[in-house]
């Protein structure tokens, strides 16, 4: 039995140190394949109308919860025209599809169909508020309340 775990302790050991060469080769040796390029200039944003917008849409209680939950339609359909009206160029731009009553496509063709297209992903809605939690908030939680520089 001593002889056995004897052998087990090597093999363990031997595995280990053949992990740590693999590991050391490939971050020494092998070269990055990331494609190099130029940074672009920083957009400017106004930040004021930027945090106004966030303070807004926080205000539209766009809750849900698992598949089956119900949810208000009137505060989705609410939060989409607050996304038209504050993203005009965007809804002028993109092509946008409603999934489901409550979840939006938006398509961007590009220039060059021949590139390789990516996807941005967020999402429209929230979980509901615990009550029992809302004497620890400082403001609402829906209030959208801007306090010392933050929403």
């Amino acid at each position: 039995m001593k002889k056995l775990f004897k052998y087990l302790s090597l093999l363990l050991l031997l595995l280990v140190v053949g992990l740590a060469a693999v590991v050391l080769f490939n971050t020494f040796i092998l070269k990055s394949t990331q494609i190099q390029i130029e940074a672009l200039p920083p957009v400017k944003i106004d930040s004021q109308a930027a945090t106004d917008r966030l303070s807004q849409a926080i205000q539209i209680q766009t809750i849900s919860i698992g598949e089956k939950a119900e949810t208000k339609a009137e505060e989705f359909q609410k939060f989409h025209r607050f996304l038209e009206s504050s993203y005009p160029k965007i809804h002028t731009v993109l092509q946008k599809e409603t999934v489901n009553n409550h979840s939006l496509l938006y398509t961007w063709r590009g220039t060059d169909s021949t590139l390789k297209p990516i996807i941005l992903l967020a999402h429209q809605d929230v979980v509901p508020i615990d009550e029992a939690t809302l004497p620890q908030w400082l403001h609402p939680p829906f209030s959208g309340a801007i306090a010392d520089g933050f929403v």
